[in-house]
């Protein structure tokens, strides 16, 4: 059975050859296509995609509230960022709102296939450009009080997570045993309250992303307002 695409592009040229080359793979299938972020709230929970592909600057809603949306409209679906906006904003905000990837455009659209078969598998696809603007955004960041709250082995495993490593790699670098390192892993998770590798690398450098309405966004800047739309205000809250 074929994973399902949903795609949310401004661009009509880039939204039909994505479109395309992901019905042509044979193993992905397009359910949704459209420019239309308020199309996208209204539609896409019908399909229930397995992987949503979201730009960033849609005409008629920000592609950050969008995804923040859906995420909490799709138990269980994976939104692929796949814009040409690379700001530390823009990237961190993306993954506060639940992206589980950020591709930058190219001419080529080849890579997006692969980031989605990445995104199946569980992983979290970036390229070069935006994990470089990631991390020196999570150098900047302020871990306040939390340093408190970690042991120090704590601490160089969440270390560990911040440069992606996996828990193999980890375990050699610590020299510790894989077991160990799922057992520090899981007190993590704990007090931090996640699910997730990703969610707790940004639960620790970001301030967390709301669970309830009341920030809205429009490109990088922040003003007041309700979140929820009317077509998605029986969305039901879903995903990690």
């Amino acid at each position: 059975m074929p994973i399902h695409i949903a795609i949310v592009q401004s661009d009509e040229a880039i939204l039909v050859e994505l479109q395309q080359l992901i019905d042509r793979t044979g193993e992905l299938c397009c359910v949704f296509a459209s420019t239309s972020g308020e199309d996208a709230l209204e539609a896409i929970p019908h399909k229930q995609p397995q992987v949503v592909i979201m730009e960033l600057e849609l005409p008629d809603i920000c592609g950050i509230e969008c995804t923040w949306l859906l995420r909490r409209a799709l138990r269980g679906a994976h939104v692929l960022i796949y814009s040409s906006r690379n700001t530390a904003t823009s990237v961190s905000r993306a993954f506060q709102a639940g992206a589980a990837g950020y591709i930058l455009k190219q001419r080529d659209h080849q890579e997006i296939i692969q980031a989605v078969w990445e995104i199946v598998r569980g992983g979290a696809p970036m390229t070069a450009e935006v994990a470089r603007t990631l991390i020196h955004s999570l150098r900047q960041e302020d871990t306040g009080d939390q340093q408190y709250l970690f042991s120090p082995r704590e601490h160089e495993i969440l270390d560990c997570l911040k440069r992606g490593l996996v828990n193999k790699e980890i375990g050699d670098r610590l020299c510790i045993s894989t077991n160990t390192v799922r057992y520090h892993l899981k007190k993590i998770y704990t007090k931090l309250g996640v699910h997730t590798r990703t969610e707790a690398v940004l639960k620790h450098l970001f301030v967390p992303w709301p669970d309830t309405p009341g920030t809205r966004f429009s490109g990088d800047s922040e003003r007041n307002g309700d979140p929820r739309r009317e077509s998605a205000a029986s969305f039901a809250v879903g995903g990690k």
